[in-house]
């Protein structure tokens, strides 16, 4: 949305070419599922807000609310994803 007149990558012809960047938060494991669902709701209630909707806007981002079960879900795909990479090029952290 920030730049309309740009192509996607998609239109450029890079066909199912996936180049996000999401972000979220976490809590250590064995966090009581209630106090998950208690910052889940809070987290979620603030990125409702314009002032904040704006703020991610203006950098290029577009706010995305979730449930747990679905950031559980959007990490391990990403973990599947990224890790098959990884490995596939022999990718070492420094």
């Amino acid at each position: 949305p920030l730049f309309p007149d740009v192509p996607t990558l998609d239109e450029a012809g890079l066909k199912n070419f996936d180049a996000d960047t999401w972000f979220g938060f976490y809590a250590p494991a064995g966090t009581p599922p209630a106090i998950v669902s208690r910052l889940n709701q809070e987290i979620n209630k603030i990125l409702a807000t314009q002032p904040v909707k704006d703020r991610i806007m203006a950098i290029g981002g577009i706010p995305a609310p979730m449930s747990p079960s679905d950031f559980n879900m959007r990490a391990a795909i990403d973990g599947t994803r990224f890790g098959a990479l990884i490995r596939a090029r022999n990718i070492k952290g420094d």
